[in-house]
């Protein structure tokens, strides 16, 4: 490692965290372990590559744990009652199978989708917000079109409880809000970029 100053892009700046000397070291050579000339200390070639984690707290944690826990227990809570439903009327209703067979395909994509941008918002990935968005779209989406298809499906409402019908409405207004905080947040901002 040579300490002059070198003005070409080949080179970058590293700095011994010790005694706080700079190095000019070759972008070729960052694989390498380099020790200060001064103090004898390890010198990371690329201190600055990579912002330091903020620790997640507040409302970021809450929408982690949302994402993570609260959407795949709803998604298999609605799957369970789907299939106690069709056990209990049989094949012979066929929208109701219809509707079913639809439900629980989507349910298992949400399941599914919701874990990914959890994870990325967790260890702070790039694309973690664009991800959750689009997921928070289709599941308020999936949601209204739920909720309408069962308000004008009678036949299909009777066998579902009047909790399935609260539980859209929770959770549709529980989308719209993740999404109204992911847009609006300085928190989201300062700790996702």
């Amino acid at each position: 490692m040579d300490p002059e100053n070198r003005s070409s892009g080949l080179f970058v700046t590293a700095e011994c965290p010790k005694c706080k000397r700079k190095y000019q070291v070759k972008k070729s050579d960052t694989l390498k372990i380099y020790r200060c000339k001064a103090c004898g200390h390890a010198v990371p070639v690329f201190p600055n590559l990579q912002k330091p984690r903020e620790s997640i707290h507040g409302l970021p944690l809450a929408f982690c744990l949302f994402l993570a826990i609260l959407v795949p227990f709803k998604s298999i809570f609605e799957i369970i009652q789907i299939n106690q439903k069709l056990k209990y009327v049989g094949i012979t209703a066929t929208q109701l199978y219809d509707y079913s067979l639809i439900d629980i395909i989507l349910n298992l994509i949400i399941l599914m989708w919701s874990l990914l941008p959890a994870f990325l918002l967790w260890k702070q990935r790039m694309g973690a917000i664009f991800i959750s968005k689009s997921f928070l779209i289709f599941a308020f989406f999936y949601t209204l079109f739920k909720l309408f298809y069962l308000l004008t499906h009678p036949d299909i409402l009777f066998f579902l409880s009047s909790i399935h019908i609260m539980n859209l409405i929770l959770f549709l207004l529980t989308y719209g809000f993740w999404y109204i905080y992911l847009e609006r947040s300085e928190l989201i901002r300062h700790i996702y970029g």
